[in-house]
Formats: C-alpha cells, sequence, structure tokens
C-alpha cells in the first residue's frame, strides 16, 4: 500500500529528456540554415569596383558565379497576419573576381555584374546576391 514508504525522483530522466530536446532544436536549425541559399548585398559600387559582403570564411572563390534578383515584395496574409517575402526577378549575375578581408565580419568580395537591366545606383539596397542553386 505504500503506508510510510516513500519515492525518489530520478534526475537523470528529466537530464535525458532536455539534452535530447536541445539536440533536436539544434539539428532543426542546422537544417533549416542550410535549406536557405546563401546571401548578401551589394555594399559599394562605383566607377572603379562593385563589392558584396562575404568572402572566403563563407567559402566565396574566385570564378564563383551568382545570382543578381530584385527584392520580392512583401505581402500580409489576411488569414493569418504573417508577412511573406515573394521571391523577387532575377536581373543578372555576378562573378566572383577577388577576396579580401581579414575576419569574417569585415570581408568583402570584388565582383563583376552581367545585368539584364540597369541596376538603380540610388537604391543598392533592393538588390541581392544569392547563391545559384
Amino acid at each position: 500500500m505504500g503506508v510510510g514508504g516513500s519515492s525518489s525522483y530520478d534526475a537523470t530522466l528529466s537530464d535525458k529528456a532536455i539534452s535530447e530536446a536541445i539536440g533536436q532544436l539544434v539539428e532543426n536549425i542546422i537544417n533549416k540554415c542550410t535549406n536557405s541559399p546563401w546571401k548578401t548585398y551589394i555594399i559599394s559600387r562605383d566607377a572603379d569596383a562593385t563589392l558584396i559582403a562575404g568572402g572566403n570564411s563563407q567559402g566565396i572563390k574566385p570564378g564563383m558565379i551568382f545570382s543578381v534578383k530584385t527584392k520580392g515584395k512583401k505581402v500580409k496574409n489576411p488569414q493569418t497576419g504573417i508577412i511573406i517575402n515573394l521571391p523577387g526577378k532575377d536581373v543578372g549575375t555576378a562573378t566572383i573576381v577577388e577576396c579580401g578581408g581579414e575576419t569574417p565580419e569585415t570581408e568583402y568580395s570584388f565582383i563583376n555584374l552581367t545585368t539584364t537591366e540597369e541596376i538603380n545606383d540610388s537604391n543598392m539596397n533592393n538588390y541581392i546576391i544569392e547563391q545559384m542553386r
């Protein structure tokens, strides 16, 4: 009947469950990040050169070719209220010429742009450089 007896709490069971949940969370984050193509932005453009953020530590190497896209339109789903980013339009390619920078935070790459439309220098934030799939 258990009268006068006591039971003990096994903390190792909780520790194992928490450890498993954290492991699954980390795996889900990694899978989500690897499913998305790498992307960056044009950080400078003038008559001499066009620069993008990113370089060697992100696996960027001279000769690599990336898509140049416009940012897609943002729409609001009326059922959920969530903002959805629609895909942008392909407007050309960016070929990596040279990489520089001393740390991942300061890395940059020089690119050659080949575009199907004129790049609007006054609105550089409208363009995304994205890894081709």
